[in-house]
C-alpha cells in the first residue's frame, strides 16, 4: 500500500514568477473567493475575486521581493508565499 499524495488546493506557479505572472488553480470550493496579496509590511498591494478554476495573478507591476497571497471565503482562509 502507497501512500497517497495529498495536493493542497488552491495551488500557485511557477513560485518564484520572474515576470510576475502567476497561474492559480482552484477547486470550485474556491470559486467566488477573495484573494489578496499583501507585502511584507501588511499592505495590500493586489486584489481580485477567484471566478474560475484556473485563473492568472498578474502583478506584473508589483515589485520583486516577497509576498503572501490570502485566500478567504464564508468557510476557509488558506495564506500561502509567493516569490516575485
Amino acid at each position: 500500500m502507497g501512500i497517497d499524495e495529498i495536493q493542497q488546493t488552491p495551488t500557485l506557479y511557477p513560485n518564484p514568477s520572474i515576470d510576475g505572472v502567476f497561474n492559480l488553480n482552484a477547486d470550485n470550493e474556491w470559486l467566488n473567493s477573495d484573494a489578496i496579496v499583501f507585502d511584507m509590511e501588511g499592505r495590500i498591494v493586489y486584489r481580485t475575486t477567484i471566478v474560475q478554476t484556473q485563473q492568472q495573478l498578474l502583478l506584473e507591476q508589483v515589485p520583486a521581493g516577497i509576498y503572501t497571497l490570502r485566500i478567504f471565503n464564508q468557510k476557509k482562509t488558506l495564506s500561502l508565499k509567493l516569490v516575485k
